[in-house]
């Protein structure tokens, strides 16, 4: 009886891994996407609309802040006088 169990044991812990991957196997060939939700093109267009404005929302603040670095650096730089 003992040794039923140790191989019903060895079959469950082998067994279940082995049935993870074939489970996993086809996600990862649709590339992970899920249970088939694929995004249409149009709603791909619309997110990359969004990053595009995104994109241009964050240029022009880095070159807001890269003037007003300029700007303060050529500030001549006030020399208090020791008494």
């Amino acid at each position: 009886m003992e040794t039923i169990w140790s191989v019903l044991i060895f079959a469950a812990v082998l067994v279940c891994p082995l049935a993870m991957v074939l489970m996993m196997l086809p996600m990862m060939r649709r590339g992970g996407r899920g249970h088939g939700s694929r995004e249409t093109p149009a709603g791909e267009s619309e997110q990359l609309a969004a990053l595009e404005a995104e994109h241009a929302r964050l240029a022009e603040r880095i070159a807001q802040l890269e003037e007003a670095r300029a700007e303060h650096q050529r500030e001549p730089v006030e020399s208090k006088a020791v008494p």
